[in-house]
């Protein structure tokens, strides 16, 4: 079975973002029950790289200034996520990968390349895991 997946735009990392995460989701109706359905993924970093990662990142401006500022907003939008229904997963993410892989699709290290990242990561566990079921 395929599931659908939903990279969430690195929910709890980038500024624009923690209001949304603050003050709750405002997806209602129809909309939540579609995300609902959907794995959705947040990009998980290393507290060991997160100045490297800045360093790194073509929208370091959009990014917490400490890895535990970041953590923990990630940690409460997980949570949030969490209760109010949506199927979410931390997706570990290597550095050393996330730059690796962002050199092979010609992207720049920002918010739309870790996001498609993430969903990658999802997807080509998941093709994975369909073959070796067969």
């Amino acid at each position: 079975m395929q599931r659908q997946i939903f990279a969430a735009r690195v929910f709890g990392l980038d500024l624009k973002w923690r209001g949304v995460l603050q003050s709750g989701f405002q997806c209602r109706g129809r909309i939540r029950n579609i995300m609902a359905g959907i794995l959705t993924g947040i990009a998980w970093y290393r507290r060991q790289e997160w100045p490297l990662l800045r360093s790194l990142a073509e929208d370091a401006e959009t990014l917490a200034v400490t890895y535990d500022e970041w953590l923990l907003v990630a940690e409460q939008a997980y949570a949030r996520m969490q209760a109010e229904g949506y199927m979410v997963e931390k997706v570990d993410v290597p550095l050393q990968d996330l730059v690796q892989w962002c050199a092979a699709h010609g992207r720049p290290l920002d918010e739309a390349a870790r996001s498609a990242y993430v969903a990658y990561k999802l997807r080509d566990r998941d093709a994975m895991s369909s073959a070796s079921q067969k």
